[in-house]
């Protein structure tokens, strides 16, 4: 039976004692604590289980495993270390890269017959990818508050966060907040931010909503300069908006969110109650969404009988109405 005490484990790099409770991976042999694999979800190395690979212990130290020709050796626990696959330079207890995704052991780059990462696989532990652990803190809130309260798709809007703090960036696109607008900071419980820029998106559309009315009254009407001109002013306005959602929304659901934890984290007299009231005040919410959506429908209601030839006459008492 293989002595296994004095190894590091893959997933922690701490080495394996006696009184740990250790699993073997069944297909290359290699040592983990019990509680390292299930956090995991299996074998580090699954990449390259297959013949000619397996766990051994080297005579001259306690290290795991032998790299394989052509990887770099593990650089020091305290230091850094390349993608294997990238490049990019990440911290030497990390798992995965925080750059592509791709695992720190187990690859040999260009190593001839290495088998490439299958991206396809799923992530058993969603927070690995960002190099994240649920005690480190973003903002000073613990990742495993942010992941309660954030709740749907916590994981990438935390990766996003710890990205934006490790180059330094104030902002980060989101194609979500460029496709639904409003909608989308009303449904991450934005609501200062989600209520203002759902009102400048209306009044925007207001010289269009006029050049509409005035086509379904007058369709050989021509329109007014200065409604013209206010019509490509509110177009730009309107695209300018949308480019400041895209580019300012996580940031702006990451100060209103860690505002919002903070709230409770001084409201709640323990422990137990604050992770009662984070999964109770959890964002997202349909709510903002739904009522944004019937306001637009209500503005469409009271509108619709202006839309016909009498429209004028209804406004102005005229026949003409620009």
């Amino acid at each position: 039976m293989i002595d296994y005490q004095g190894c590091k484990c893959p997933v922690c790099q701490k080495p394996l004692t006696q009184d740990d409770d250790i699993v073997v991976c069944p297909e290359c042999g290699a040592p983990y604590h019990r509680a390292c694999w299930q956090k995991q979800g299996g074998c580090v190395f699954a990449d390259r289980h297959g013949p000619g690979f397996e766990y051994h212990r080297p005579e001259d130290g306690p290290q795991p495993l032998d790299p394989p020709a052509g990887e770099p050796a593990a650089a020091d626990a305290a230091g850094e270390r390349p993608c294997p696959a990238c490049g990019a330079q990440n911290p030497a207890g990390n798992i995965f890269c925080e750059s592509c995704g791709a695992p720190l052991h187990g690859m040999s780059g260009g190593t001839p017959g290495a088998q490439p990462y299958d991206y396809s696989r799923p992530m058993q532990d969603p927070l690995a990818i960002a190099g994240l652990t649920p005690d480190q803190e973003i903002d000073g809130i613990k990742v495993s508050d942010w992941m309660q309260y954030l709740g749907s798709n916590a994981p990438y809007y935390l990766a996003v966060f710890h990205r934006m703090d490790q180059t330094g960036r104030k902002f980060f696109p989101s194609f979500s907040a460029l496709l639904f607008g409003p909608l989308f900071l009303l449904y991450r419980k934005v609501w200062n931010w989600g209520t203002l820029t759902a009102v400048l998106s209306l009044i925007c559309s207001i010289p269009v909503l006029l050049l509409m009315i005035l086509a379904s009254n007058q369709p050989s009407a021509q329109p007014a300069d200065y409604l013209l001109v206010a019509e490509k002013v509110s177009t730009v306005l309107s695209l300018l908006l949308q480019l400041g959602m895209m580019l300012f929304s996580f940031v702006l659901i990451r100060r209103e969110s860690a505002k919002k934890i903070r709230k409770l984290q001084q409201t709640a007299s323990s422990p137990e109650e604050f992770q009662k009231l984070l999964q109770a005040k959890a964002s997202p919410s349909w709510v903002g969404v739904v009522v944004f959506i019937l306001v637009c429908v209500g503005i469409g209601i009271a509108l619709q009988p202006l839309f016909g030839p009498h429209l004028a006459e209804v406004l102005f008492g005229s026949t003409s109405l620009f």
